[in-house]
């Protein structure tokens, strides 16, 4: 019980976030759901080939997302 109001203080906080991530963005996912390899592939593929910091794969993967969505938005807005 101790470890639910530690976590519920640091919330209340400031200190952590939670947040949901949808599925296909996740990659823990792909350890606990069974899926279709064209699905899981671009989730693993820069885990398995990652050259250089493994430390920036979720910034550069927002970034990556940031991008995808301002293209989709300009697409829409045309």
């Amino acid at each position: 019980m101790l470890s639910y109001h530690y976590v519920r203080e640091n919330v209340a906080a400031g200190c952590i976030r939670f947040a949901f991530i949808r599925g296909e963005y996740n990659p823990a996912d792909t350890l606990s759901k069974h899926w279709a390899y064209q699905a899981v592939w671009p989730l693993i593929q820069p885990i398995l080939f990652w050259k250089g910091d493994t430390s920036n794969i979720a910034k550069l993967k927002e970034e990556k997302g940031n991008k995808k969505k301002k293209k989709e938005d300009e697409e829409s807005d045309d």
